[in-house]
């Protein structure tokens, strides 16, 4: 299977994945994805781009070539991803992800919510004196520690 990664504005075979510096100073807004199978074009995925270089969205195929999923993200002021929501392939709402940050601008929590508004899982985020991640939390629907991943830096 052969992938060509085109670029609106721009089109590099050089590179499977661009730095937001690269498609802000080349002025990149969509980044398509295809595959070529026995000379058929499919599509693998659509990135778009805001005007400060953050996805804005996602589509996301399925091996034949069919809309699958789309991934809707918005930002804070300070660039931080506070909201992003799945939608099939219909436009209707999958999950919807909400993510809080504290005065120093690190992640405390992600909450994730289903079709209905109601939460379904939540991480929280733990953080050492240096500002290092130390731990994710992850809870159920009914606020029940289901795992604890630990990060450790020697």
């Amino acid at each position: 299977m052969l992938k060509y990664l085109i670029l609106f504005g721009l089109i590099s075979t050089t590179t499977f994945s661009q730095k937001k510096k690269d498609i802000i100073n080349n002025q990149i807004k969509t980044i398509k994805v295809i595959d070529i199978k026995n000379g058929l074009t499919i599509f693998d995925s659509k990135t778009t781009y805001n005007k400060i270089g953050k996805i804005a969205e996602e589509l996301k195929y399925d091996s034949l070539g069919k809309l699958k999923v789309i991934i809707k993200y918005k930002y804070n002021t300070y660039s931080h991803l506070v909201d992003e929501s799945h939608y099939d392939s219909e436009k209707n709402i999958i999950e919807k992800i909400k993510t809080n940050y504290n005065k120093y601008g690190l992640k405390i929590d992600e909450l994730h919510f289903n079709t209905t508004n109601k939460l379904i899982k939540k991480h929280i985020y733990i953080y050492n004196s240096k500002g290092f991640k130390t731990e994710r939390k992850t809870y159920d629907s009914l606020n029940v520690l289901t795992i604890t991943k630990k990060y450790i830096y020697n």
